[in-house]
Parts: structure tokens; C-alpha cells; sequence
């Protein structure tokens, strides 16, 4: 993996972008990690450096993640940008859908930091 990858983490709740954030250093500790909870503001913060991996939330208040992809997947810029999609619950009608709509990857999340690592390291170290 090249250093310093830039991941933009997208959700509502602060702790998850903090969970998430941690277990990342722990795969790659040269990640630039950048979080975002208001996800009205995320069109407006994407702007270069456009991040390699956007992480994002797919329930949030105001507006959905599934959204929120398909108006960035709409933007050339982001081509190149990984796209995962996170929820709570997730389930394969909707997996299939995101997927249609330009995520990359999607995963349900859990409370298992060990699993949630080796999630990660499949996505940001793969084979």
C-alpha cells in the first residue's frame, strides 16, 4: 500500500468514526483518517486531496448513504476512490443495490473490534 492514503469517514454517530479510525491506525498507521458527521456537508468537504477510500454510513439522518454514493459516484473525480458502505444492518437486496450503485465494498457493523480489523485489512491490504 503507498503511505499516507487518505480515508474519509462518513456517519452520524462520532464514536463509530472513532472506533473506525483506530482500527484503521492499526492496520496502516500512515492513513490519514478525516471524519465527517454531518453528512449534509460531505459534497461540499470533497475536494482535493480527494480521499482513496470513503467510508460511509448508509442510515443517517437528513439524508442516506445510499445517497449521498450515488451523487459521488456521479463525480469524476472520484472514480478512483474506493467506496465502502457501512450499516448496522445490512442485508443482500440492499448489498446488492449499493453495489449497483458504485460501492465497492459494503459490511455490516460490528461491535467485534477483531473482526471488524480483519474486515479492514481485506479492503485496505488486499491479496
Amino acid at each position: 500500500m503507498q503511505s499516507q492514503n487518505l480515508v474519509l469517514i462518513i456517519d452520524d454517530d462520532i464514536d463509530d468514526i472513532e472506533i473506525l479510525t483506530d482500527c484503521i491506525h492499526k492496520v496502516d498507521e500512515n492513513i490519514i483518517c478525516c471524519g465527517l458527521t454531518n453528512p449534509n456537508q460531505v459534497l461540499a468537504r470533497l475536494t482535493q486531496p480527494f480521499p482513496d477510500y470513503i467510508f460511509l454510513d448508509v442510515r443517517m439522518p437528513q439524508i442516506l448513504g445510499d445517497e449521498i454514493l450515488k451523487q459521488i459516484r456521479d463525480i469524476k473525480e472520484f472514480d478512483n476512490s474506493v467506496i465502502i458502505i457501512m450499516s448496522a444492518t445490512i442485508n443482500a437486496e440492499l448489498s446488492d443495490r449499493l453495489k449497483s450503485y458504485g460501492a465497492n465494498h459494503v459490511f455490516q457493523k460490528t461491535g467485534d473490534v477483531d473482526e471488524l480489523l480483519h474486515i479492514l485489512q481485506g479492503i485496505l491490504k488486499p491479496q
